[in-house]
């Protein structure tokens, strides 16, 4: 199937969006603390309370990313499949696992290899979709514990730097997979986002790690600071000067 099809609707780009949102809140006071945010006048009790809860809000949150994300990656590959298979051949690959899909569909279609098992971000795919496996299919033993005997271990699964690494590896694949199946012209604002601007997304991880402070102002978000790597503000007064 050389042609290349227009793109459908699809929740790629929509989940995509989600994670970004949900990483980025992770690290907004507002977004953790809720009706306490900017409370000076707490006693020590309540003032330990609101940040117990916002520290448990900030892993949900990092949750819900690593969610999203999981599905993205499967939305991604399977918008590919649709686009380079049909009939007996479509049904055959779109039974394989997320990532098989990611590394023999592309193989079998164009005869060229996309994506190595044992190379970048195949592996951190595999990580990605396990995680995804362990909270889509609970079972005893796993969870965040409560506010005072919180499980270490389940918070570690959602650190800000994993979180950054599942999305660059989505971003990545998925920027790659819709260049191939769409014409190297497509651009998807979210993968193109992620994959871009991945030095900002590095650095915005070591500023999320932490809890913030509970009077802490919000910061630009995510999104935006994405799209400001991408074109600077300055840049926009340099157009206006020269228009």
């Amino acid at each position: 199937m050389d042609e290349r099809p227009e793109r459908p609707t699809s929740l790629s780009s929509l989940y995509m969006k989600q994670a970004i949102e949900a990483f980025g809140d992770s690290a907004d006071a507002r977004s953790l603390y809720g009706t306490f945010h900017g409370r000076t006048d707490l006693d020590d009790t309540a003032s330990a309370f609101a940040f117990l809860n916002a520290r448990d809000r900030q892993t949900e949150l990092q949750l819900d990313a690593v969610l999203f994300l999981a599905l993205a990656a499967e939305s991604y590959i399977n918008e590919y499949v649709r686009t380079r298979f049909e009939g007996a051949d479509l049904d055959a690959v779109d039974r394989l696992s997320p990532v098989n899909k990611f590394i023999l569909a592309p193989r079998i279609d164009s005869k060229s290899t996309l994506f190595h098992r044992d190379k970048y971000p195949i592996p951190r795919l595999v990580e990605l979709f396990a995680l995804r496996n362990r909270l889509v299919h609970p079972k005893p033993g796993f969870g965040p514990g409560g506010p005072l005997d919180r499980d270490p271990e389940f918070a570690e699964q959602f650190q800000s730097a994993r979180v950054v690494d599942f999305m660059l590896a989505v971003g990545a694949s998925g920027y790659l997979l819709l260049k191939r199946a769409y014409g190297r012209d497509h651009i998807d604002i979210w993968t193109h986002l992620v994959w871009k601007g991945r030095d900002e997304l590095i650095a915005f991880a070591g500023k999320a790690f932490s809890v913030p402070d509970i009077a802490a102002e919000s910061p630009p978000d995510l999104t935006r600071r994405l799209m400001d790597a991408l074109v600077p503000p300055d840049s926009h007064d340099a157009d206006a000067t020269e228009s």
